[in-house]
């Protein structure tokens, strides 16, 4: 992609971000309890609080919004062990992610970090996998909810976590299915989110030492899944499977991540991706999945 037309992109981009109203307006989704909506006929939520924080840190909005309530909506989120989704309720590693990464948008000190990690390490299966909460049984989506947590709490090379993070190199490993012309993550061969699966082992591969070699082939694989349908909606955005029925803002930020962390250029579907994530989306969880898709390409390198 030429200097002049990366620039153009840009410009475009930081346009439309900010005439996008679930950033322009990001104010209008927060509650007087601090916490933020996904859109304006729902109750607030950890989950939404957290995307709403990120859009606001990414285009430094955080006068627009009342910073003081929203810390103190996750901090009434938070157990004796880690955060749940309402009160009252036991603590999940899901929740726990949202709620860190809202003390990270907001600039703030994660509280009772030590008290957080022994309750996500004391999560962990004899596999190396992680369950989402006491009792239930563990799975890839938990485990890289896990992996992201200690990661924010910089305990990634703890002595007693290393074991752990080798036994999940050794899990993902034997998930690598390679054909002639691509290599891609397979977990759950009947999941309906191919993208989604092939991303939590591209970003579990990252943190474990997991080495992606050919990246082509990883690249060439995740490709195929964008849409260049010119006459719907979808045009730019990535399928979530392989099936082709809808592309989505999820689907995409997971294929652009993918590709982020493979080190593939991604100049040939950059300005495609563009053209689908700045389409106004109707939630606030699309709008925070495309613009997160916008960051990670060579615009906001």
């Amino acid at each position: 992609m030429s200097g002049f037309i990366k620039t153009l992109l840009l410009l475009a981009t930081l346009s439309v971000s900010f005439s996008d109203p679930f950033v322009t307006r990001v104010q209008e989704l927060q509650l007087p309890s601090g916490g933020f909506r996904d859109v304006s006929s729902e109750l607030p939520s950890l989950e939404s609080t957290s995307q709403a924080l990120f859009l606001v840190s990414l285009y430094g909005l955080r006068t627009q919004i009342n910073a003081d309530d929203a810390l103190q909506y996750v901090q009434g989120l938070q157990t004796d062990e880690g955060f749940s989704a309402t009160t009252g309720v036991q603590s999940d590693l899901e929740s726990t992610r949202y709620a860190l990464y809202s003390f990270r948008h907001l600039g703030k000190e994660v509280p009772q970090a030590e008290k957080i990690g022994d309750f996500v390490r004391s999560l962990a299966g004899s596999n190396g996998l992680f369950s989402s909460r006491k009792g239930d049984g563990s799975d890839i989506r938990s485990t890289v909810a896990a992996v992201e947590i200690l990661d924010i709490l910089g305990q990634l090379n703890r002595p007693d976590v290393q074991p752990v993070l080798a036994k999940i190199k050794e899990y993902i490993a034997e998930r690598v299915v390679e054909e002639s012309e691509s290599k891609r993550f397979v977990f759950d061969p009947e999941s309906k989110n191919e993208i989604a699966e092939n991303y939590y082992g591209v970003y579990l591969a990252s943190k474990v030492g997991f080495e992606l070699t050919e990246p082509k082939k990883w690249v060439s694989y995740i490709a195929q899944f964008q849409s260049f349908d010119r006459s719907g909606a979808s045009l730019g955005g990535f399928y979530g499977s392989s099936n082709r029925v809808a592309a989505t803002a999820e689907s995409t930020a997971h294929a652009v991540l993918s590709l982020y962390l493979i080190g593939g250029s991604i100049a040939e579907v950059e300005r495609y991706v563009v053209h689908y994530a700045l389409k106004t989306k109707t939630n606030l969880k699309d709008a925070t999945f495309s613009h997160l898709a916008i960051s990670h390409t060579s615009l906001f390198k």
